[in-house]
């Protein structure tokens, strides 16, 4: 019972630091919102304790969901719209040979970050220290996460020497991350 009062009092109060903190100024308010955050992580812990790790998860996760929800639906219902309408400008729609040249950066920037994180992935799973099961979930799990940050980093970034310098050395990391294992 305590565990399940304490879950629910530091979640609150991480959802609440983070609601008051959000649209401040940055003076003090990285601070705050890293409370904030380790209060609403280590919630899970007594969600866990309280409940058990399998229904903890779920409960954490529900609980900080509905709660920043409530935050969220109690700060739209005061506000007032402060935008302005806009002169209508019409669409500039791309060439077909912009669109095709995009379609291509995009497959094979997402096709690198692919090879990238398989390399990088397969390098760190080794030092785990389980069982082969737990090196492929890890794989599993990890694959999509690291593969999706890559290329989003990579598709965004406005420096492609910068992009091509850190997937080459991510993936010398790999290379010798897999030679040691």
């Amino acid at each position: 019972m305590i565990f399940g009062t304490a879950a629910v009092l530091v979640t609150a109060a991480g959802v609440a630091l983070i609601r008051l903190l959000w649209g401040r100024q940055p003076s003090g308010k990285a601070l705050g919102l890293v409370v904030g955050w380790c209060l609403v992580v280590a919630s899970g812990f007594f969600w866990a304790e309280q409940t058990g790790v399998e229904y903890g998860a779920v409960f954490a996760l529900s609980v900080v969901s509905v709660l920043a929800w409530l935050a969220v639906l109690t700060n739209t219902r005061y506000r007032q719209p402060h935008t302005r309408s806009r002169a209508r400008t019409p669409i500039a729609w791309p060439t077909p040979g912009q669109s095709l040249q995009q379609l291509m950066w995009f497959v094979i920037v997402v096709g690198l970050c692919f090879a990238v994180s398989i390399t990088v992935l397969l390098g760190t799973v080794h030092w785990l220290p389980a069982t082969a099961v737990t090196h492929m979930a890890a794989l599993m799990i990890g694959l999509p996460v690291v593969w999706g940050c890559l290329a989003y980093a990579v598709l965004v970034s406005r420096r492609l020497g910068r992009s091509v310098l850190a997937l080459a050395g991510l993936s010398a990391v790999g290379v010798v991350l897999m030679a040691l294992g």
